[in-house]
């Protein structure tokens, strides 16, 4: 016969649990008591637990790195296009955890040039940051400028005669890459001439003209600049344009004692008294009548050469007169 199962009476109630003390509870452990807890910026004890000795403290630095920058230096004016290599270095504070990186604003280290491509104010910043990811920077302003030129001014001839062809020329220096020049007559531009090209091979640039009338004039020659180069103006060159008054007056001095008696210089004073009296047409036919004389004397009381010097002198006169026709 199986044996009925009889149920398992309980007690009805448990006795309470007590748990063991904390590992902290002085009265077991009291080695442990004056060890700190909770967070911080430092950490350890004076006491530590028996038997091994102090810890060691723990500094955690939050300041960021210092950056220094040499070059560009600050408020420095450069030239476009000139290269300037940067100079900067970045150091980490006493207790840091060391410099990570040290860069310019472009990602780009120490030694790297700088952006001189456009005229104007620039910034440039350096980042130097630590092995914690802590940052600091240091900036500084510089100025890009277009190179400076000067300019300089010559003529094919001066003094002149009214209505010869004279040739002026700038020549910019240093050599530009574009621009033009205007020639001046005093504040006034010479015709044809107030926008001439530059010739990027030689930095020059010409006019050339025979619109300048009889006197003294203060010719200037101003070089407009280019995306690179700043404009300059020459100094003014005094230019004499000599009319048929002052080429009587020569060659009156250069017939005197020439030839046989006065003959030569007598037609140059009446030359001389027609073209004070507005009379061209006698003037002219009077340097028609010396050209003759001169002539025929031509290597015989006069030198060969020295004839042909006065009759060149005569016929550019009449040239300047318009005598041709009359």
């Amino acid at each position: 016969m199986t044996p009925t199962p009889q149920p398992i009476r309980l007690p009805a109630a448990l006795p309470a649990f007590s748990p063991p003390a904390a590992p902290t509870d002085p009265a077991l452990f009291p080695a442990l008591a004056a060890v700190p807890r909770g967070g911080g910026s430092s950490f350890g004890s004076s006491t530590g637990v028996a038997g091994l000795g102090t810890p060691p403290s723990v500094t955690i630095n939050y300041e960021v790195p210092t950056a220094s920058i040499t070059a560009p230096a600050n408020g420095q004016t450069y030239t476009l296009g000139q290269a300037v290599s940067s100079s900067f270095s970045c150091t980490d504070v006493p207790g840091g955890s060391g410099i990570q990186s040290c860069l310019d604003q472009d990602g780009r280290p120490s030694g790297a040039l700088i952006d001189t491509s456009t005229a104007g104010p620039h910034a440039f910043t350096v980042t130097g940051t630590n092995r914690f990811g802590l940052a600091g920077t240091a900036s500084v302003s510089y100025t890009v400028v277009k190179a400076s030129t000067s300019t300089s001014l010559s003529y094919s001839a001066n003094p002149a005669v009214v209505t010869q062809p004279v040739t002026f020329t700038a020549t910019v220096t240093p050599t530009p890459a574009g621009g033009t020049v205007a020639f001046n007559d005093g504040n006034v531009a010479i015709a044809g001439c107030d926008s001439q090209s530059i010739d990027t091979t030689t930095g020059t640039a010409t006019c050339q003209t025979s619109s300048l009338a009889v006197g003294t004039h203060q010719i200037t020659a101003a070089y407009s600049g280019d995306a690179s180069h700043e404009g300059s103006t020459s100094a003014p060159v005094a230019e004499v344009i000599t009319g048929a008054a002052q080429l009587l007056s020569d060659l009156r001095a250069a017939v005197t004692g020439v030839g046989a008696g006065t003959s030569l210089a007598d037609k140059v004073s009446q030359a001389q008294s027609y073209l004070a009296a507005n009379d061209t047409a006698h003037a002219c036919s009077t340097l028609g009548a010396l050209i003759k004389a001169v002539d025929a004397q031509s290597g015989k009381r006069i030198p060969p050469a020295q004839a042909g010097a006065l009759i060149g002198a005569a016929k550019q006169i009449q040239a300047v007169l318009s005598c041709s026709g009359r």
